[in-house]
């Protein structure tokens, strides 16, 4: 787990490096909308009766213990709230919904 950890601040510092140097990354492979994920149409109850739904997060959504997430987009890491709901920090596909 702590190698895990270790790979995401070396992700977030490798992205923050690209963006000082100004090299575009693909968003295409950003999801539309104003989360960082989509549903992929799946469905389930679990053992309490709580009803849960598949999705696909963004390939540069990293989520660690607790509330703690980052994007490798644009290079941050931390405790953020509207993150670690997985609301887009990146302003990209925002206002395209499906």
């Amino acid at each position: 787990m702590k190698l895990k950890i270790i790979w995401f601040y070396i992700e977030i510092g490798y992205s923050k490096l690209l963006n000082i140097f100004n090299v575009k990354k693909n968003t295409s492979v950003i999801p539309k909308g104003m989360y960082c994920y989509t549903f992929d149409g799946t469905s389930g109850t679990d053992d309490n009766g709580y009803t849960w739904f598949g999705t696909n997060s963004c390939k540069y959504y990293r989520s660690m213990k607790g509330m703690k997430a980052g994007c490798t987009y644009v290079g941050f890491i931390g405790w953020d709230p509207c993150l670690g709901d997985q609301c887009k920090i990146c302003g990209e596909n925002k206002d395209n919904y499906e």
